[in-house]
Formats: C-alpha cells, structure tokens, sequence
C-alpha cells in the first residue's frame, strides 16, 4: 500500500529504479491529482511540501462555470473512484485488451458538495476530470500494484508461479482489464479509515479485493495477481485457502 494512502509495511528493494519511475506516475496522478483533498482531509502521509498551495476548484456561480483557487480545506474532498467490469480473466468474456470503465462512483469526506458550495457564495461544485482515460488506467495500475505488494508481503515472491499483473503495471501490455476490475459487490468492513485488503485463493489464482476509503463505504477492487506455486498449494490448504 503507497504512502500516501498510509501504508504501514515496506518491502525492501521492491522495484529498481526504472520501475519505481514507472509506478510513481500512476501513482501521482491518483494520489496527488485526483484525491488530493480527500487525502489531506483524512491526514494521509505525503512527501511533497506543496499541500497547503491553493488547487483549482470549479464551481457554478450565477449560472456559470468558474474556476477558483482555494485550500485543500476548502475544497470539495471528493473520492472519485472508477467503476470497471469485472476481470475479464475471472469472467470469461469475449477480451482483447484495453481497460472497460462503466462510470464513477463519486463520495467525499468532511462538508457535503452543497456545504462547499455555499463556503464560496456558489451555486453549485463540480468534480472535473481532464484526463479520465488516464485516470482510469491510472488507478486500474494502482490497484493492481496494491494487490502484487500484499500477495508478496502474505506469500513471498515463491508463492508466485507467475505474476499475471506485472506488464501490465509496467506498461509492457494493454491486458489491465483482464487483471484488475469490479464485481459489484461491497463486502469489506467500513470500519477502516483509508483502505482493506483481502486475498483470497480462486482455481489457482491469487485474488485481492481491494476497498479504498472504506469509511465512505465505495467500490470495492479485484485484482487477478497470478498463480499460485506448486510448491506453496500444499501450505495453503492446510491455512484454508481451499482454491488452491
């Protein structure tokens, strides 16, 4: 889990140098881009000084769409979150590659959007996404790298016969949607602040279920990581992992 959602295990040497440039990217473009609000509301760690600038807000004045400068306080701390069809790999549909997002499941934390709105003398906030397509993929990766990290951190890179999420987190495949998606489901506890994650064994296969913000109870993520070892079927048996 990155350190701006407070993750509270490393893995030492996880990635070279190259990768980590790779995954930084996506990285900045959810965290520091798209919930960088809602982050600061909820006291998530970061390693940039710059979090007390004024960010852009749109909001509807007199009819019209403006565009203000204001502190993350004074934002709207919206959780945008992608809603996709599930892993392609976990259902068995006609696939050929590309990353297929239904819409946006929208939540926030702290003041409602109409509390905001009259902090600003305004009729109305708006949530705009420049780049949803990069957005969307931004987060799919995430997801995916969220999910990698905790089947590593639960089962070692042994227990990995083969690391489906991999290219695809790299940016060497356009396969993310046969990886990573949504089943519709909100099975999770709310009762953690920022996330939950859970990995389950399925013909194989390691499964998270990824929850983030779980107190504003939003989409829950599945992400296909790989396959599980010959050698590592027998141990997880006996913990219970009975797909194995």
């Amino acid at each position: 889990m990155p350190l701006g959602f407070n993750g509270d295990c490393i893995l030492l040497e996880a990635s070279c140098s190259a990768c980590a440039a790779i995954t930084s990217k996506f990285e900045t473009v959810v965290l520091r881009d798209t919930l960088f609000a809602a982050r600061a509301a909820v006291g998530a760690k970061t390693r940039h000084k710059k979090r007390d600038e004024k960010r852009s807000m749109y909001i509807i004045k007199d009819g019209k769409e403006q565009v203000i400068e204001a502190h993350w306080k004074d934002h709207w701390k919206v959780i945008p979150l992608p809603v996709f069809k599930p892993p392609a790999s976990l259902d068995g549909r006609d696939y050929k590659s590309g990353l297929e997002a239904d819409r946006m499941d929208f939540g926030w934390v702290g003041e409602s959007p109409q509390e905001i709105a009259k902090l600003h003398n305004a009729d109305d906030v708006l949530f705009k996404i420049r780049k949803p397509i990069e957005v969307a993929y931004a987060f799919a990766k995430l997801i995916a790298k969220i999910a990698y990290g905790n089947v590593v951190l639960n089962f070692g890179l042994g227990g990995i016969k083969h690391a489906f999420v991999i290219p695809a987190i790299l940016g060497e495949s356009d396969d993310i949607g046969r990886w990573v998606g949504c089943d519709g489901k909100r099975m999770m506890a709310s009762s953690y602040n920022l996330w939950h994650t859970k990995v389950e064994v399925v013909s194989g296969m390691y499964v998270a279920r990824i929850k983030l913000f779980a107190k504003a109870n939003g989409t829950e993520y599945l992400a296909v990581v790989g396959s599980v070892n010959e050698s590592t079927q027998g141990l997880l048996h006996s913990l219970g992992y009975r797909g194995a």
